[in-house]
């Protein structure tokens, strides 16, 4: 069982989880927050271009 789940998750399952859960939904909003930032960027930059060509 222990090997099947991914550290975090066993600290999260196992624990006594309020702290865990706490840095696990920071880190996974933080990495979701820089995907959103990443995707608007390159969109902006493709904006960006396209009015640069025409």
């Amino acid at each position: 069982m222990k090997q099947l789940i991914p550290w975090p998750l066993y600290l999260v399952f196992m624990g006594d989880g309020f702290i865990e859960v706490l840095i696990a939904s920071v880190l996974l909003g933080s990495a979701f927050t820089l995907h959103v930032l990443g995707l608007k960027q390159k969109r902006d930059k493709q904006e960006a271009s396209k009015i640069y060509v025409s």
